[in-house]
This record gives C-alpha cells, sequence and structure tokens, in this order.
C-alpha cells in the first residue's frame, strides 16, 4: 500500500486526483482559449438566423441579422440528409428572404443558413 501511495506522490506535481481518476493540471493556454471563445461567442451575436413560422404549412419566412455584406444561402435537407432544396446567391441587402414550400411532404427538415464562414443549422417542421 505505501508502495502505490509513494506512486502518486510521485506524479503528484504533474497529475490530480480525484476519486481515483486522473486529472491533468490546469492547460497553461486556458486563458487564451476562453478569449478566442468570447470572440467566437462576439461573432455569434453579431450573425443570427432565425426562421418563422415553425411548424409551417410551406410559407417561410427566414430573417438573417448580420454584419457582412457577403451574399447568403440556404440548404434544405430531409431527415434522412437529402438535399430537399438548395437557394443561392441571395443578396445581402435582403436581409428577410420569403419562399413557398408547401410541395414538399410533411416532415422534419434541416436547413442550413450560410454566409461566408458562418454557418447555422435550424430544424424546420412542414406540415
Amino acid at each position: 500500500m505505501k508502495r502505490s501511495m509513494s506512486l502518486y506522490s510521485e506524479v503528484e506535481g504533474e497529475l490530480s486526483f480525484v476519486r481515483g481518476e486522473i486529472f491533468y493540471k490546469k492547460d497553461p493556454n486556458e486563458s487564451a482559449l476562453k478569449e478566442n471563445s468570447k470572440e467566437a461567442d462576439a461573432v455569434e451575436e453579431s450573425w443570427k438566423a432565425e426562421v418563422y413560422p415553425n411548424p409551417t404549412g410551406g410559407r417561410v419566412q427566414i430573417s438573417l441579422n448580420s454584419n457582412s455584406d457577403e451574399i447568403w444561402g440556404i440548404e434544405l435537407f430531409t431527415s434522412t440528409g437529402s438535399l430537399a432544396k438548395r437557394v443561392e446567391k441571395i443578396n445581402s441587402s435582403h436581409s428577410n428572404y420569403q419562399t413557398d414550400w408547401s410541395e414538399l411532404p410533411a416532415g422534419l427538415y434541416l436547413m442550413r443558413i450560410i454566409q461566408g464562414e458562418n454557418v447555422q443549422t435550424k430544424r424546420l417542421v412542414i406540415q
């Protein structure tokens, strides 16, 4: 028993032990990671997409809140991952896009809204 305790004390400077599990010391780069996370949160707040009404009978409005002047687009996927619709090259000056997808079968869809490096995925239910 003393032998295992001495092993623990030898590596204690590099590792910490909680309830028999090994955890490494705090990462010295953790503060840099937190700063990058804050920057990502700021970008997320300045770029936001909304889809309504949801659920819908087919008519959908997509609202994009963005500070960018890049064109944006929409991809709509079925619940099995097949591409159902694609709308490309929506002018950035049009922050609201309306469409009618009532010809699509009822079900759950995933909508990917893309503008440059920004991508957001939303669920859409068509009744």
